[in-house]
């Protein structure tokens, strides 16, 4: 790989989505240069765009990761049933109590109810899962939710209350889900609407924090890189604190208040597992109220949202 190739995929993993100019900036060249060089990672599947929905704004009410324990013969056959599941946007293999993880999100508790107790347990070779429901978002990619006991901390950044979506702009994140960088004219057609309305709620979503624009890198290009889920169990200290500095880490990216066995529950990318190692052995447990830390590494992601990353032979 080109060393200004390296410099562009370092900065998206550990920042996210840039816009040209701000590569550009950071790394000192055009954003023409910025520009072509994504056009040839983007041809050449070295990284994806996509567009991640505001899951408290599109109505997500139930929301949670999902743990969950397979019979050894039959992992990769249900990784991939996981994986094919409308309903499931998130699927990695994990080390530790549990096989995989799952992350998804329903618009009602019932929905998560039969999802778990009726769907999961048809799939052969799954023995038990364990539901970690996400009680009180604070971060998810670049969405934040302010802590409710310190107002204002994130006004900046939280949900636009004014603007909320309705069944068009659900159905243009329905197909941006697919493909980010598919133009307003095929939309608008498959839609049956004007590429001009499709570009007005676009643009209206993303000012209303409805949705934000996401990086997803091909595995094979970040191959030290580490995912990992953890769990936090807090004492004699309110959860939302604890929360507030460990979203100060840039390799955070999912932080929330949990209801079971954890109080908090959080994911990040790491660029390596020595990374991952310092932040949970001396970041997480240097904060006061901290008292038990557990870490579900993954194994490479399967799934986020509707791009599959993972090659599931690997695994046989």
């Amino acid at each position: 790989m080109r060393q200004l190739n390296k410099e562009i995929v370092n900065i998206l993993a550990v920042q996210g989505y840039q816009t040209t100019k701000q590569i550009a900036v950071a790394i000192d060249v055009s954003e023409r240069t910025v520009r072509r060089h994504l056009a040839y990672m983007i041809k050449n599947r070295w990284i994806k765009l996509i567009v991640v929905p505001n899951p408290i704004l599109c109505g997500f009410k139930a929301w949670s990761k999902i743990g969950i324990k397979v019979e050894p013969s039959r992992l990769v056959e249900v990784a991939r049933i996981l994986v094919e599941h409308p309903k499931v946007y998130f699927v990695a293999y994990s080390f530790g109590r549990f096989d995989i993880i799952i992350a998804v999100h329903f618009d009602t508790i019932n929905k998560l109810i039969n999802f778990v107790n009726i769907e999961l347990t048809a799939i052969k070779g799954i023995a038990n899962s364990e539901v970690l429901i996400f009680a009180f978002p604070r971060k998810y990619e670049n969405f934040y939710w302010p802590n409710p006991n310190i107002s204002n901390q994130y006004e900046q950044a939280t949900d636009n209350k004014n603007y909320l979506p309705n069944n068009l702009d659900r159905n243009i994140i329905d197909v941006l889900g697919k493909e980010v960088l598919v133009p307003t004219s095929i939309i608008g057609s498959k839609l049956g609407v004007s590429n001009v309305i499709i570009r007005e709620h676009i643009k209206r979503m993303l000012i209303g924090n409805v949705l934000t624009r996401q990086v997803v890198m091909n595995p094979k290009i970040l191959e030290n890189q580490v995912w990992a889920t953890i769990g936090i169990v807090v004492n004699k200290r309110n959860a939302h604190e604890v929360i507030d500095i460990i979203m100060k880490s840039p390799q955070i990216y999912l932080a929330t208040i949990s209801l079971g066995r954890f109080n908090v529950i959080i994911a990040g990318h790491f660029q390596n597992i020595g990374l991952l190692n310092s932040f949970v052995t001396h970041e997480l447990v240097s904060i006061d109220g901290v008292g038990s830390v557990e870490t579900f590494i993954h194994d490479k992601p399967l799934k986020y949202y509707n791009i599959p990353l993972y090659d599931f032979e690997a695994r046989n």
